[in-house]
């Protein structure tokens, strides 16, 4: 499971469903307290309080795209976890260099909304363009 937690816009339509898919299929994963170390550490592939807010923006993309969606998803329980696998941040940059990367379709995507990353991406998440994400980003638990 990968939540990319890039601006939903900018990925191809294999990636924006199967990231959408991935939330439906793990998320009883988390309800059962299955390990979650490895997608929290050596890099941080997930972001579990994020999850719903996530599956949110996703299908908000979807429904842009002229998708029908009809798969509700609430946020996991999530306190069989330590705080510590729980309040954990996505590399933004490693995954917009490792998207761009490895899928075509999605790099352009992104340089059609940001062609000045054709030569030089950007370095730390303060040169990324807060507006194309959601406001609200924390890693505070969804009550």
């Amino acid at each position: 499971m990968r939540m990319w937690m890039l601006p939903p816009a900018w990925l191809c339509q294999q990636h924006l469903l199967g990231e959408h898919s991935e939330l439906h299929k793990h998320r009883p994963m988390f309800e059962k307290g299955h390990s979650i170390r490895g997608r929290v550490s050596p890099i941080v592939l997930i972001e579990p309080y994020q999850m719903a807010k996530r599956h949110d923006a996703l299908v908000c993309e979807m429904e842009a795209r002229g998708m029908c969606h009809r798969s509700p998803f609430t946020q996991p329980d999530l306190r069989l976890y330590p705080r510590e696998m729980l309040d954990v941040k996505v590399d933004l940059i490693y995954n917009l260099k490792d998207l761009m990367a490895r899928c075509p379709k999605c790099r352009a995507r992104i340089l059609l909304r940001h062609p000045e990353w054709a030569t030089s991406l950007p370095f730390s998440c303060d040169e990324l363009p807060r507006t194309e994400f959601p406001a609200d980003n924390s890693a505070e638990p969804q009550k």
